[in-house]
């Protein structure tokens, strides 16, 4: 009985990884579209009024898109997604613990191979970026706060493994992929 109940237990968390990482991967390609971006489409025909006309309706269409995606992911949901992004999948699992201290080269090599469709931290990783892309004005002072907060929960010179030094390398880890952008909320010189 116990080995059955492990398999589906097991069965149910892979097949919840595998959703998480799918609703990811479409979000970012929702964020990533152009033609779901007014303005970002096509450009003027000069001359035939059915250029024109098709231009006008890749402009409605569009609008219609960019509404629908602001209804969906208005700024607090967008708050909150990066807030979950950083603090429960940039976090290293103890599974990803266990490998990076078994084969650290492997584990380094493994995890800067683009596997954003496969894997929950480097699809968490890339729709970060892009969610950064599209609203980094909102976000550089949200994730500038958080990495004041995990810098004061963790110690510099702390040698455990805790959860609060695993989420000050989760925060390390947003604010590398978008350092430029955070360069006016922090001071790199003082790390």
């Amino acid at each position: 009985a116990d080995e059955s109940s492990y398999y589906i237990t097991r069965q149910a968390d892979t097949s919840f990884e595998e959703f998480l990482v799918q609703c990811m991967v479409l979000v970012k390609l929702v964020l990533e579209c152009q033609e779901y971006k007014p303005g970002q489409i096509g450009f003027e025909a000069v001359g035939s009024s059915e250029h024109a006309i098709f231009d006008q309706r890749k402009n409605n269409l569009s609008a219609t898109a960019s509404s629908m995606v602001m209804s969906v992911l208005p700024a607090d949901r967008i708050m909150l997604l990066c807030d979950i992004l950083i603090r429960r999948h940039f976090i290293y699992t103890a599974t990803d613990m266990n490998e990076w201290h078994s084969n650290p080269e492997s584990f380094h090599h493994e995890q800067n191979l683009l596997q954003c469709t496969e894997k929950r931290r480097p699809c968490a990783e890339a729709l970060f970026i892009i969610l950064f892309d599209n609203y980094g004005v909102q976000l550089a002072p949200f994730v500038a706060s958080i990495i004041h907060d995990v810098k004061a929960v963790s110690p510099p010179l702390e040698i455990e493994i805790t959860a609060g030094m695993l989420l000050k390398e989760a925060a390390y880890t947003a604010a590398g992929h978008v350092f430029d952008e955070l360069s006016k909320y922090l001071s790199f010189d003082e790390w």
